[in-house]
């Protein structure tokens, strides 16, 4: 399932707007009165009207060849002929003005804390005001001030003179077009858009030049700029207009468009905001020769390819072009050789020949040189003159790369040294490069490696933001990649040797042991908010997005006046139709099955007195167990983990003894449930990462070798699968006989395939191949594919899985009535989308009932088509699973409520679907410890619920407070405090 990473920022991101599931209004706005829709004066009121507006013949000569350009008749094709190929004007000529030798210019946050001392008031929850006695507490342990992000300073010491600063994106508060720092809401009651806004001003004021020093780095995650306008029907020209307001704004020219997913997809609303903006930047460039265009995408170690056959030259075709790709290819089709692209290297995967060589740049000149290849083929296309085809130098000038420096917390494979970066360097020179830059400058600074018990993780409690991992002094990268230094260091790698280089924190030491400020704060009167940061009572208690005190904020479209619409009539119950909820039990928190299933005495936090409540969770009956994958430091044969953790080590069977065994297994097992228990594979980080997928791993291992052992791979898959549920059986009941063990063993499993691993379409036929073979051996084994979804059915890619699924079932001679439950992942749609749909009066359960309808049109049109049936709904439905993520998604305008558990809980059962599951136990709570969380890994973020509500819902068990939660159970303590 899906868990987004949170990055640090000096403030908290609030917002006066509270709506959950929210979108967009579809009114066409035209260039007379764009800058009065989209910019807040009061923040916008240095703009020049004058240089704001278009000259009027200009702007409708290329707004109409813009929509010619945009003729999807013209463009959505397979092209036989690549001289019948539109041509863009743009992609005619080169401006010459682009051209320039190798610059470096590191990525920047805005958002990260400018030093240790304002670390350090973060980490104790204590305002600016005490500034300087937080310094003073820092020199009083031998530390020093250590600054991490402050631009004009930087510049000043010669340590950088241009910044890619990022990330300008929506107002997470506005369904309008409005740019905003880390999409922070510009008029929020913190003033958050103004704390940017000072922060910028003070480094102008110490000597940063915003129109020569600064490129404004759109994107790469949520509240997408340029989709945000695609959502508001804005034209190109509309949208070249808003930049020309940034660039009045903040003076610069220089733009970075940073994309990540979902934002690169294809086929998809995503799709066409990447061409709107691909001819809003065209317009611009037209209107304007010095705006200087970059185009920044991550990359793995094979680069930006478009998959054709051998010895066949790419052709234009949108349909070879993928997700990853499609940027480009709208950029190049729109702007031709007059941009920069520029490869980001976070997706670096070292190979079983690679593991212990100095593998991470050739991986990143592999991906280079297959990009530039890639690139060269889409402009001879799309260039009328075949601009770039004499000359491989032309293309080289318009390439940066943005090594992602140090290590990586979740790869610990991955280590960019200073030697890498002395390489990376000369490399970029010799190819005549453009840019050179690293992620991210606060990074440059040295910090011990922590690997955790297994050897895979980065456990230093320093945010990952300002350490790098490895042991170098302060801007010793910054140094090499700039070129002002062309020898290595030698990297010590003692922790207390690191600890005593320039830029050094001791996170212990200094921060967290630190009690020196505690005099400042009201211990009674402050909360944590969930991460462990004290932080002032006045900004915890007001309205966030991730997070909602009461009933009526989070579910607006259930109010009727001030009346509460709860759902408190429960369907007659399908006894077919069970919940199977998902617990990550690669967790330490939030996985007591014995309090579930047993109950137990619990403070009911919602009430003000505070009173206990038997939490005990009825009809609860099967579990999900996630995530199994490939065990990460075992390629070379088969072996398969929780996590990937690593086994047969003394760590390992502490955690399997105390964790899986005795807060999982042993309480199903006393239940009588654990047959019932589904085991599943994948996840978000094998979506990120395939090679860690069992089949993936099996495949690499069999088949990848020797195409003539697809037999044995899936004999051994089968028997690795079914082996890894008969160790489970015998932990759980101490079977010392493997017969009885395998007799006892649960029989289901489900497969979560998501991201990357979605499109190793090789390696998904061999699971199918191996499902289908374990079902013709014994019908005891159901199987679930989960995969995403949106409201209006299955990606292209799953339809394709889905369908290879079905065809190998029927290969093997088995009945459509035996084909895996296709399980839904109703969540994480898009902020856009429940944007549009709160607009429309719609609830999430709205959204997660049609993605289940789509889902199943979608399953009807493969299964009549592979098995030449006519199946209808009602058989149908039981091949349907669907699991929403409770509370506040990763896209945090999708909130799924109580009540929409309650709706999905009655049509599950009236349509008599295979089960509902959800994401997560873990999570089935809106407090941690005594005081109400935002959204985290063990935290929904409805404060207003108790502990397992979600749990009672999907099971049944509708007590009289899941009928009608309290409505706003802190009103009174919000009302003194914000008073």
């Amino acid at each position: 399932m899906k868990k987004i990473l949170y990055v640090l920022g000096c403030i908290s991101i609030l917002s006066g707007s509270v709506s959950s599931v929210v979108a967009c209004k579809q009114t066409k706005k035209t260039s007379d009165n764009l800058k009065e829709n989209i910019f807040h004066k009061k923040y916008w009121s240095r703009l020049n009207n004058s240089d704001s507006i278009i000259h009027n013949d200009f702007s409708k000569l290329n707004a109409k060849q813009i929509e010619s350009l945009m003729n999807k008749k013209a463009y959505e094709y397979t092209i036989p002929n690549p001289t019948k190929v539109l041509k863009s004007t743009l992609a005619k000529k080169i401006l010459d003005n682009n051209i320039r030798k190798l610059e470096y210019k590191p990525y920047v946050d805005i958002g990260i804390v400018e030093d240790n001392v304002e670390y350090l008031l973060k980490d104790k929850g204590v305002n600016g005001a005490y500034w300087k006695e937080a310094l003073a507490s820092i020199k009083k342990r031998n530390g020093e001030q250590i600054i991490y992000n402050d631009l004009a300073h930087f510049k000043n010491k010669g340590i950088a003179s241009k910044f890619v600063l990022g990330f300008m994106q929506n107002d997470s508060s506005s369904p309008e077009l409005a740019p905003a720092w880390n999409a922070t809401p510009v008029h929020d009651t913190n003033q958050s858009g103004k704390w940017y806004q000072d922060r910028l001003d003070k480094w102008q004021q110490n000597g940063l030049n915003l129109q020569e020093d600064i490129t404004i780095s759109f994107g790469p995650f949520a509240n997408s700029f340029w989709h945000t306008a695609y959502l508001n029907n804005y034209t190109e020209l509309d949208l070249a207009n808003a930049f020309r307001e940034i660039t009045n704004k903040y003076q610069t020219k220089s733009f970075d468009f940073y994309f990540a997913a979902p934002y690169n997809r294809i086929n998809s609303e995503y799709a066409e905001a990447t061409k709107l903006l691909a001819g809003a930047l065209k317009i611009l460039l037209e209107q304007d020769q010095t705006y200087r265009i970059r185009l920044s995408i991550i990359t793995g170690n094979d680069g930006l390819v478009i998959p054709t056959p051998v010895n066949t030259p790419y052709n234009g075709s949108k349909k070879q072009v993928g997700s990853d790709v499609y940027p480009l290819y709208e950029f190049t089709r729109f702007l031709g050789l007059n941009f920069t692209l520029n490869l980001v290297s976070a997706y670096l995967q070292p190979n079983d020949n690679t593991i212990n060589d100095r593998w991470e740049v050739p991986a990143l000149k592999n991906a280079i040189e297959a990009t530039h290849k890639t690139w060269k083929g889409m402009l001879n296309i799309f260039s009328t003159e075949n601009i770039a085809t004499q000359n491989d130098q032309l293309i080289y000038n318009r390439m940066g790369v943005t090594p992602w420096i140090g290590t990586r917390a979740e790869l610990p494979q991955y280590k960019f040294d200073a030697k890498d970066a002395i390489e990376i360097r000369k490399y970029a020179e010799a190819k005549g490069m453009a840019d050179m830059s690293m992620f991210y400058l606060s990074r440059d600074f040295p910090s011990h490696f922590q690997a955790n018990e297994a050897g895979n993780a980065d456990q230093n409690p320093l945010d990952q933001n300002i350490r790098s991992g490895t042991g170098y002094e302060s801007f010793t990268y910054s140094k090499i990649l700039s070129g002002q230094q062309t020898i290595a260091p030698v990297e010590p790698t003692d922790k207390n040797q690191i600890l005593q280089l320039k830029g050094a924190l001791d996170y212990h030491h200094i921060i967290l042991n630190n009690k020196d400020l505690d005099q400042y704060t009201n211990p009674s009167d402050n909360w944590s908010g969930g991460e462990d940061i004290t932080i002032d009572p006045k900004e915890f208690w007001r309205a966030r997005k991730n997070r909602y005190f009461s009933w009526d904020q989070a579910n607006p479209n259930r109010l009727n006046g001030t009346t509460a619409n709860h759902v408190t009539t429960k369907t007659n119950e399908i006894s077919s139709t069970y919940f199977t909820p998902y617990i990550d039990n690669g967790l330490w928190e939030g996985n007591d099955l014995d309090g579930i299933i047993n109950g137990k005495q619990t403070p009911d936090y919602t009430q003000q007195n505070v009173p206990n409540f038997n939490n005990k969770v009825n009809n609860f009956e099967a579990l999900t167990l996630s995530f199994v994958q490939q065990v990460k430091n075992h390629s070379n044969y088969l072996d398969f983990s929780i996590a990937g953790i690593e086994t047969g080590n003394d760590g390992y069977e502490y955690w399997e003894q105390n964790q899986l065994k005795q807060k999982v297994l042993d309480p199903l097992n006393k239940h009588n449930t654990f047959d019932k228990l589904r085991v599943s594979y994948g996840g978000l980080s094998t979506g990120h990462n395939p090679a860690e997928n069992a089949w993936n791993a099996a495949y690499n291992q069999y088949y990848h070798k020797n195409e003539s052992n697809m037999e044995t791979a899936v004999h051994v898959l089968a028997e690795k699968f079914a082996m890894f549920n008969q160790n489970l059986a015998t932990l759980a009941g101490g079977y010392r006989d493997p017969i009885k063990a395998r007799q006892a063993m649960p029989m289901s499993l489900d497969f979560d395939i998501e991201r990357s691993a979605q499109f190793t379409l090789k390696e998904n036929r061999l699971l199918a191949k191996t499902l289908a073979f374990m079902k013709k051996q014994n019908r005891k084994w159901t199987f679930s594919l989960t995969l995403p979804v949106m409201p209006d059915g299955l990606t292209d890619i799953c339809r394709k899985l889905v369908k290879i699924f079905i065809e190998e079932y029927k290969k093997q001679g088995l009945s459509h009535d035996d084909l895996p439950i296709i399980n839904i992942m109703a969540m994480d749609y898009g902020d856009g989308i429940y944007n549009q749909a709160r607009n429309r009066g719609q609830t999430n359960f709205d959204l997660a009932k049609a993605a289940t309808i789509s889902t199943r049109r979608n399953l009807k049109e493969i299964i009549n088509k592979v098995y030449d049936v006519n199946i209808n709904n009602k058989t149908l439905n039981r091949f349907l699973g669907i699991t929403p993520m409770i509370g506040v998604n990763d896209t945090v305008e999708g909130v799924f409520t109580l009540e929409d558990a309650k709706e999905l809980y009655n049509w599950a059962h009236a349509e008599n679907l295979a089960f509902i599951s959800m994401w997560s136990v873990n999570d089935d709570k809106g407090f941690l410890g005594q005081q109400p969380s935002a959204k985290t890994i063990t935290s929904h973020g409805l404060n207003y619920l108790r502990e397992w509500d979600f749990m009672r819902a999907f099971s049944g068990d509708w007590q009289a407070w899941v009928k009608q939660p309290a409505r706003d159970p802190f009103r009174n303590k919000i009302k003194k405090i914000l008073s």
